[in-house]
């Protein structure tokens, strides 16, 4: 599960959905600055996860994407969108 806070923040969890009281722990991907009018995406991959989501601090929205593994740590960060390109939705 993934979500944008209030405050611009992306945060991300993982659970067990067939458990019949999940542990939930969020973690946070950034800070600041996700624009909440667009909801993350998220894929599962075998070593974790991939969490992309709409960056509004520049003038044109950016899609960025972060690897994060297995424990929930974010590994990396990466602007997807071409140098002279904008985007919106992840999704």
């Amino acid at each position: 599960m993934a979500l944008v806070d209030a405050q611009g923040a992306v945060r991300f969890a993982r659970f067990d959905a067939t458990s019949p009281a999940p542990a939930l722990t969020l973690r946070t991907v950034t800070e600041h600055d996700a624009d909440p009018r667009f909801p993350p995406a998220i894929s599962l991959v075998s070593s974790g996860a991939v969490i992309a989501w709409s960056d509004a601090h520049e003038r044109t929205l950016r899609v960025r994407v972060a690897l994060v593994d297995a424990p929930g740590t974010v590994v990396s960060t990466h602007d997807v969108v071409p140098e002279a390109g904008a985007s919106a939705a992840p999704v």
